[in-house]
């Protein structure tokens, strides 16, 4: 859309002169218009109009009034809209050209006005404004008394075009246009599509519904719906906004249009265009435009072409009314438009210059009743996502009443891009690592290479693995069968080790035992190590390689070693296993000669116990690793008795 600029001639920037009357010019038989906008600089923009003019009614106006008005300061001003002279406009055809030429043995309003074939002239209105502030709603509109009269609309009241525009998101925004000219002619109660060619120069997202037409005289004023005729079944924007017998469907993400017209006559049809940008994670409305146009409902002879199930060779899958492509791969597939009157004329066109610049369409047969189409593209990774573009078939047959018909349908296309995992990567021995992957759905990770798959959930894009070893994963995208080739990628994560030690081992000590520790740091030149032992209780420091533990208790320690030249730390636990003590139960007593003591007491069964008396040689002592025992004295007299637990490592 930017191209236009390239067309223009003007030098002066129109000033912007604060006007409160209503915007209004005054004529008869206003059959539609449109308004877009390109941006020029900052807060400049060209704005133009294109008027649909009924050949039958008043001259077009020589110029508009564009109404300006935004809701943050309720400001309303006007600029004067001149009509386009000079160089051709951006269309490049003569301004007030035929929005239909009919067909050459035939004539209508445009060209004679005793014809029986109604007409219609577009006409381009042009002028450069500058917005003062920014705010989240501006509204540009033209209205225009009258309408024409309509089969579903009561009375002629104005007819009225809006444009609008979010600028508070960004002053650089060129609006959507419409690519295709309005319907001009419609067979009675044969089925019809068609497409307005929705574009956005900015690469936007587009969503189009039919509204009612409007009647508002002011774009400073709400807005006010024009009045519906009272029909069976009543007009709707849904399923029936001229009379279909509730035929009608909108597909509002491709814009495409299909009914079967019940009445003859002339209907208007207004179609609103909103605008979708993303900012962050969230899609925000930008604008919208809106196209009013007439159509007229005829008597024909003519019979419909169609165009058959789009037939794809192997570069490419048709599937679910969507052709499937990879990024990288050449996509071809061919269709036939075709009528059942051998005598057809049939043309095909296409919007690829715009909607798809990269692609190529070749046609053969064209001016018979088959025609073929072949589309060629190599698609790049810039073009992964969601694509349409739209076949122009017009029947040129110019049977009674010798009107030119235009069909309209919409290819649509998905183009896959390569699955992509997140980066390798590198974590230390104990870390998690978060994966992720892109591109495709339905992922299913396997492991290529290592022992410890360790996945959180196999089956979703972000699963937390958490590797011992350096290990490889695999992530395949089941939703993609369409291209082998690009739908799996991998992602190696290495497990990092900190430095090098010898570890120390665990030991078994007596209570109040000083033990040596001693972690065998493997160490470099010029590198500091820094040590951590947890908990501290017990050692000569906590922060060295070499302290000493003089322990109750048992104790584990946990010791981290890092090092200046190393990110990760090096883990390593120690246990102290603490002996238990001794006891024995029994008090100094007194016996009777032949008589024995039976000594209660206890301890580790781990010790290794020896009872011993220096003044008699003759008792008994306990089994090894058993405290009680029985003593016999050998004769009268005072007897010491002395035991003693060893401990051997």
């Amino acid at each position: 859309m930017r191209k236009i600029l390239s067309l223009l001639s003007f030098t002066l920037i129109t000033s912007i002169v604060a006007l409160f009357s209503p915007n209004k010019a005054s004529a008869t038989h206003s059959a539609g218009g449109e308004i877009i906008y390109v941006h020029i600089s900052d807060s400049t923009y060209q704005f133009f109009m294109k008027f649909y003019r009924d050949c039958t009614g008043a001259t077009e106006p020589g110029s508009f009034s564009l109404c300006f008005f935004n809701t943050c300061t309720n400001q309303n001003f006007s600029v004067n809209m001149p009509k386009w002279t000079g160089t051709l406009p951006p269309d490049n055809r003569p301004n007030g050209s035929p929005v239909s030429a009919g067909c050459s043995q035939y004539t209508n309003k445009c060209d004679n006005q005793s014809s029986n074939v109604p007409g219609y002239r577009e006409w381009w209105y042009s002028c450069i404004a500058t917005l003062p502030l920014k705010c989240n709603y501006w509204r540009f509109g033209v209205s225009l008394c009258c309408r024409n009269t309509s089969t579903n609309l009561a009375g002629q009241g104005n007819f009225y075009v809006e444009t609008t525009f979010n600028s508070s998101f960004t002053w650089v925004n060129s609006s959507p246009y419409y690519s295709v000219k309005p319907i001009p002619y419609v067979c009675l109660n044969q089925a019809y599509t068609y497409n307005n060619g929705a574009l956005d120069s900015d690469g936007d997202s587009l969503w189009s519904q039919m509204v009612n037409p409007l009647s508002t005289g002011n774009c400073a004023n709400a807005n006010t719906n024009s009045t519906l005729q009272t029909l069976t079944p009543p007009i709707n924007f849904t399923n029936n906004p001229l009379q279909t017998n509730n035929s009608f469907n909108l597909n509002g993400g491709n814009g495409q249009m299909a009914f079967t017209a019940t009445q003859s006559g002339a209907a208007a049809l207004s179609m609103r265009t909103r605008e979708f940008r993303k900012d962050g994670n969230v899609m925000k409305e930008i604008g919208s435009i809106m196209r009013d146009v007439q159509v007229q409902v005829l008597p024909c002879s003519t019979i419909a072409p169609s165009l058959d199930t789009v037939s794809i060779n192997d570069s490419g899958v048709f599937a679910n009314g969507k052709v499937y492509g990879c990024v990288g791969q050449k996509l071809e597939f061919c269709f036939t438009v075709s009528s059942t009157d051998t005598g057809a004329i049939l043309i095909a066109e296409d919007n690829l210059i715009t909607a798809i610049p990269g692609a190529s369409m070749t046609y053969t047969n064209l001016k018979t009743d088959i025609v073929t189409g072949c589309f060629s593209w190599v698609p790049t990774i810039n073009d992964v996502g969601s694509h349409s573009f739209l076949v122009l078939i017009k029947d040129s047959t110019c049977k009674p009443p010798g009107i030119l018909l235009q069909y309209a349908r919409t290819v649509d296309l998905q183009i896959w891009g390569p699955v992509q995992t997140s980066n390798d990567t590198s974590i230390c021995y104990g870390e998690p690592a978060f994966l992720g992957v892109t591109g495709g759905g339905n992922y299913a990770w396997t492991v290529l290479s290592g022992t410890d798959p360790s996945l959180s959930n196999p089956n979703i894009p972000n699963p937390v693995a958490t590797p011992k070893v350096t290990t490889t994963y695999l992530a395949t995208s089941t939703i993609n069968p369409y291209c082998p080739a690009f739908n799996k990628d991998t992602v190696t994560i290495t497990v990092l080790n900190g430095p090098t030690i010898a570890g120390q081992k665990d030991d078994t000590t007596c209570p109040g035992y000083e033990v040596p520790l001693n972690l065998g740091i493997v160490r470099n030149t010029g590198v500091t190590y820094n040590i951590k032992w947890t908990p501290p209780t017990g050692l000569s420091s906590d922060t060295i390689e070499d302290p000493k533990a003089k322990l109750k208790t048992t104790t584990q320690y946990i010791v981290q070693v890092g090092s200046s030249d190393n990110r990760c730390k090096t883990i390593d636990t120690v246990l102290l296993d603490v002996l238990t003590g001794m006891s024995i139960e029994n008090i100094d007593t007194q016996i009777c000669s032949g008589m024995s003591v039976d000594v209660r007491g206890k301890g580790d069964v781990r010790y290794a116990y020896n009872w011993n008396s220096p003044t008699d040689g003759s008792a008994s002592y306990a089994p090894a690793g058993e405290v009680e025992t029985t003593i016999v004295p050998s004769d009268t007299g005072n007897h010491k008795y002395i035991l003693t637990a060893s401990y051997f490592k």
